[in-house]
């Protein structure tokens, strides 16, 4: 019975540690190369679409430049939904908190709209494991840091929080679950193809 009860104790241990996720080196900040196709789909409402990244603007700091499919420049932070977009600004000292990536890394980013910062929305953003996932153009899986983003709003107080699946070894994330602001339903995307020049 003693043999039984420590073989079932090692073949939990074992278990246990299985599950725990890919280990994965702290990865600093570093951008997609520029002219990478990068192609996503909402499995929520079946719309995908595809940009191109391109040449880091002079002075940009942790986040990306891109096109989208109809020439549209725009900026992406990976973890900061709507942080990059034309119309809000942020405090990039605080958003750079989280670099290098690492289980247990995180940063508070206040965000606010350019031209009125009494609109504005606190960030809280953290890594929280690390995980395997299967991706459309891969037979494998691939490993990834997962990071949990909460978002309130700071005039009505109302919160909603993003899962982003961040894959090191392509520089970009390759899932992300969450509302879009306080008003979406939760959606998915799904990264379905990447093309490095």
């Amino acid at each position: 019975m003693k043999e039984l009860i420590i073989a079932m104790t090692t073949l939990f241990l074992v278990g246990s540690v299985l599950a725990a996720g890919p280990s994965l080196d702290a990865f600093e900040f570093a951008r997609p190369e520029p002219g990478t196709k990068v192609q996503w789909k909402n499995i929520t409402t079946g719309f995908s679409y595809t940009y191109t990244v391109r040449k880091a603007d002079e002075g940009e700091n942790y986040g990306y430049t891109f096109f989208t499919e109809t020439g549209e420049k725009r900026t992406a932070y990976l973890f900061c939904g709507y942080c990059g977009h034309p119309s809000n600004a942020i405090k990039i000292k605080k958003y750079s908190d989280l670099y290098p990536l690492k289980v247990g890394s995180n940063a508070n980013v206040r965000r606010w709209r350019v031209g009125n910062s009494v609109r504005n929305w606190t960030h809280k953003i953290k890594v929280t494991g690390t995980e395997a996932v299967r991706v459309a153009f891969r037979d494998r899986p691939i490993d990834t840091y997962v990071i949990e983003e909460e978002v309130w709003n700071n005039q009505t107080r109302q919160k909603w929080t993003t899962t982003y699946w961040f894959a090191p070894s392509l520089m970009n994330n390759v899932k992300i679950v969450g509302n879009l602001n306080e008003n979406s339903e939760l959606q998915t995307f799904e990264l379905l193809n990447y093309i490095q020049p």
